[in-house]
């Protein structure tokens, strides 16, 4: 008689306990569950002026395996145009971010930023909209205009 409850059948249970125990290491199996990626976008909530720096860091919340992140501008996962254009990209492993860093910003740079995170077990995007004013420059004209008035006395 043999048994995989171990309390009944002791008696018999030295006949079958090597064999049980080598089925059992073979059948030891490893399982994970693949996650679909969250992500948090982050950047400025106000408008830039023009020459100030800022950063967009995309942080990968929840994912497994690892997402491969995107971050592009106006719809464009294609990147038409390349997001260097705009600023570097910095990857920090350890924080799980990707960050584009602008400096020197310019009305060039406005527009839909997006940030893409896809794994097998799907992709997850979010986005904000980056706005920049331009330097206002005022100038001040102050004309003067004074009216001679001769007055002839005889």
């Amino acid at each position: 008689m043999w048994s995989r409850n171990p309390v009944v059948g002791l008696e018999h249970r030295s006949k079958f306990i090597k064999p049980f125990l080598s089925l059992s290491l073979l059948l030891n199996c490893f399982f994970f569950s693949v996650v679909r990626p969250i992500i948090e976008l982050s950047g400025p909530s106000q408008p830039l002026q023009e020459g100030d720096s800022a950063n967009l860091t995309c942080k990968i919340i929840e994912s497994f395996p690892e997402p491969e992140l995107t971050i592009f501008k106006n719809e464009d996962p294609q990147q038409k145009t390349s997001i260097f254009e705009y600023g570097d990209l910095l990857f920090d492993d350890t924080k799980r971010t990707l960050t584009l860093l602008l400096t020197n910003v310019t009305e060039r740079v406005v527009g839909k930023y997006t940030c893409k995170a896809e794994n097998g077990g799907g992709n997850f995007t979010e986005s904000l909209y980056l706005k920049v004013r331009s330097k206002l420059i005022i100038i001040v004209i102050n004309i003067v205009t004074i009216k001679s008035i001769r007055i002839l006395h005889c």
